[in-house]
Formats: C-alpha cells, sequence, structure tokens
C-alpha cells in the first residue's frame, strides 16, 4: 500500500507538472475538426469502474486526506469551495493505444497488458473564456499527455512525450538537436461528446476521441538512426469542468 500511495503521489506531481505549461503553448500547430455530440458506443462499459480503478480512486482519497497541507496536492486535485476534492470516478480516462515506428506496429508491454481492459489515467478539464482543455496524462518521471481543445463548434487534439534526463526526441527530422519532450499534433482525429457542452463550471464533460498523430522522430546523437514513429488509439474521458489557469 505505501509503495502505490508513492506511485500515485508522483502522478499527481507529474499531472500538476503537466497543467502548469500553457495549454496554448501544448496546442499550438493544430488543425481543427468539427465534433459531433450524441451517443457513444461502449459508453456503459467505461463508465463502470474497473476493480483497478476502485482501488485507485479508494487510494487518492486516501493520500488527500494525508498529503491536505501539500500546495501541489491541493492544486492538482482541488475542485472549488462547493465540491471540494475531485473524485477520481469522475475525472478519469482509459486508453488503447499503439505505436506505429518505421511503419510497422508495435506495443509497449503496458498497452498489450492493458489491450482490453484500456490503460487508465486521469483527466482534468479546465474551462478558460470559451475554449474547454482536455488534459489526459499518464506515467511519472517521463510519461506522455493527451490534450483536447475544445471550442463552440470544433476542437483540436495533440499529443505529447516526455522522457526523463534523456534527450532522444524530435518533432521533425530536420531538428538540429535532441530534445527531453515532443509534442504533435493529429493527421486524423474524430471525437464525439456525449452532450454538446454548455462551458459552465461544474459541468461534467464525457467523450470518445479516436487519433492518429503527426509523426516524430527518435534517436540519438551518438547515432545516424532516426525512428519514425506515430501514435495510433482511441480512448474514453470524463472529467468536472474547473477554471483554468490563467497563461
Amino acid at each position: 500500500m505505501k509503495h502505490q500511495t508513492t506511485v500515485i503521489l508522483y502522478l499527481l506531481v507529474f499531472a500538476f507538472c503537466l497543467s502548469t505549461i500553457s495549454v496554448d503553448d501544448k496546442i499550438q500547430q493544430s488543425h481543427y475538426s468539427v465534433y459531433d455530440a450524441g451517443e457513444i458506443d461502449s459508453l456503459n462499459w467505461f463508465l463502470k469502474l474497473t476493480p483497478h480503478e476502485l482501488e485507485r480512486d479508494s487510494s487518492m482519497m486516501a493520500l488527500v486526506f494525508e498529503h491536505e497541507s501539500d500546495e501541489e496536492i491541493n492544486q492538482s486535485l482541488w475542485l472549488s469551495e462547493e465540491l471540494g476534492f475531485i473524485p477520481v470516478a469522475l475525472n478519469r480516462a482509459r486508453f488503447f493505444s499503439f505505436s506505429e515506428v518505421n511503419d510497422k506496429l508495435e506495443k509497449t508491454n503496458e498497452e498489450v497488458r492493458f489491450s482490453e481492459s484500456g490503460f487508465p489515467s486521469g483527466c482534468n478539464c479546465r474551462l478558460k473564456d470559451d475554449t474547454i482543455y482536455v488534459e489526459m496524462f499518464r506515467g511519472f518521471f517521463g510519461g506522455d499527455s493527451h490534450d483536447i481543445r475544445i471550442t463552440r463548434e470544433k476542437f483540436s487534439f495533440n499529443y505529447s512525450l516526455y522522457l526523463d534526463d534523456v534527450q532522444h526526441l524530435k518533432s521533425s527530422p530536420n531538428d538540429p538537436v535532441f530534445g527531453s519532450m515532443v509534442t504533435v499534433g493529429a493527421i486524423s482525429q474524430q471525437l464525439t461528446l456525449l452532450e454538446k457542452p454548455s462551458f459552465k463550471e461544474c459541468e461534467q464533460l464525457t467523450g470518445y476521441l479516436h487519433f492518429q498523430t503527426e509523426r516524430y522522430y527518435e534517436g540519438s546523437e551518438y547515432s545516424d538512426d532516426l525512428d519514425t514513429i506515430s501514435k495510433k488509439g482511441r480512448l474514453f474521458f470524463t472529467c468536472t469542468l474547473r477554471q483554468g489557469q490563467k497563461n
């Protein structure tokens, strides 16, 4: 239990760090598509918590009380004076994804492990003016995030990958140096929301996204080999809207 609590604590800090990055910086080159609103296939399956998610929800609430004086924990989980801390059950996502590496399909061990149940993650929804920013994140000491920007009629999607203490990523093969982070848009994106949002704080937003990212590149300054990678997948998410930080 102590190990699990430590992992969750790292996840919260990682999520908070992602939330402090300007959403406009993370979503700056995406194209926009019109989203749909209506019935979502397999939604009831997603809304039923798995044993892993139930355990995570319980552990998260215990962590809140254990670290209630921790400023980063408070900022990452506090919703409003009225609603208090964010329930995990209402702010989560499930991913089904894989990579195309040099035009060949590849799955990580975790992607294989969660190929039927979906990879669970946290989900934040931030409301700023007339735009909703949906942020879904996985991992600690590095990880990735799936970010959706929703306006009144359209949306855009970005995928970001973070590596810990290594410089192996490029968004273009012509980039002069490698970095530890890369952000790419989508070449294919389709979003369905359960209901058209009213853009009001504390509104519950539920949706389904199907995507394929633009290519990014992974290699090393010590080798001429450069892998070309694109991420494909689909995901379910639900989250409670709260006011976003001013950028």
